[in-house]
């Protein structure tokens, strides 16, 4: 499993409301789905936590094995 690194522990839990992050999942048939999150904050080192609002086709992909990956952008993520 992937290990999100500790540098970017503080720009992922504080990109709201500044920013958001960019959440991508990996679809069954390899198309790759992408939407931001304000809501994102690290839970552990292999682990991100999201607040789902809503019903999005999206949820539970990642409960399913997919793969995901996620951006903080801001003005502070770039060094």
């Amino acid at each position: 499993m992937a290990t999100i690194p500790k540098v970017l522990h503080e720009h992922i839990n504080t990109a709201f409301p500044a920013n958001v992050c960019l959440v991508a999942t990996v679809l069954p048939n390899g198309f790759a789905q992408v939407s931001p999150r304000g809501s994102t904050m690290v839970f552990d080192d292999e682990h991100l936590a999201l607040w789902e609002r809503g019903r999005d086709p999206q949820v539970g992909h990642g409960v399913r094995g997919g793969m995901e990956t996620t951006r903080a952008a801001g003005e502070g993520a770039r060094s």
